[in-house]
């Protein structure tokens, strides 16, 4: 088994690991996947299906076409069925399931509960003032922002403080040493490149 890195192929190997990106690219040359003959897999496993490999119009759906002869698996926990993109239509009606409840049932999963809070920016979203600049001293779009917009494109620093704020809050009135996974959407690194924003859910077990 080998991994496929820096786009070279070594074809005295029975299972590749790869991304998509890895062994694929906008110009020909970067195609590394056809270095090897439509033919060669007996086998290809897609993890992740319901990301590009669900979209028809996706470069990464060119991989996948040019393997057709082989027998192929999508792996997904979130599949996708929209006008546009759909796991059903290029790989089939699923023949093995495992829900969520069962994997809580079994133990793999940890069960949880929803706790909600509506901000108000996100429940009735916000518009700058006429002229309003950014911290940067970029003029901010007139239009009113809604919650598909936070942590997108608009950052409010008061609103993240409050998020933050909120699941500080529930780990003090519950367990704050207990295991705690807290997504968010984007992060800052060191060098000042990026976003700090939270996301808004934390999860305990």
């Amino acid at each position: 088994m080998t991994k496929i890195e820096g786009r070279n192929i070594d074809k005295s190997y029975e299972i590749y690991l790869a991304l998509y990106q890895g062994i694929s690219g906008q110009e020909e040359a970067a195609n590394a996947y056809k270095e090897f003959s439509p033919d060669f897999f007996d086998l290809v496993i897609v993890d992740e299906c319901h990301r590009g490999s669900a979209d028809e119009d996706s470069n990464w759906r060119k991989i996948l076409e040019y393997f057709k002869g082989a027998t192929q698996i999508g792996l997904t926990a979130t599949p996708k069925e929209t006008k546009e993109i759909s796991n059903i239509d290029y790989f089939g009606d699923p023949i093995f399931t495992y829900s969520l409840k069962q994997g809580i049932a079994d133990g793999f999963l940890a069960p949880y509960k929803v706790i909600r809070y509506d901000l108000d920016k996100d429940t009735f979203g916000w518009q700058p003032s006429r002229g309003q600049l950014d911290k940067y001293g970029q003029l901010i779009d007139d239009r009113l922002y809604n919650q598909l917009d936070m942590d997108r494109t608009l950052v409010l620093d008061e609103r993240t403080k409050l998020v933050a704020w909120k699941i500080t809050e529930y780990l003090k009135a519950t367990d704050r040493f207990a295991k705690t996974i807290v997504f968010v959407t984007t992060w800052t690194t060191p060098s000042g490149c990026g976003r700090r924003s939270f996301f808004g859910m934390a999860m305990k077990w």
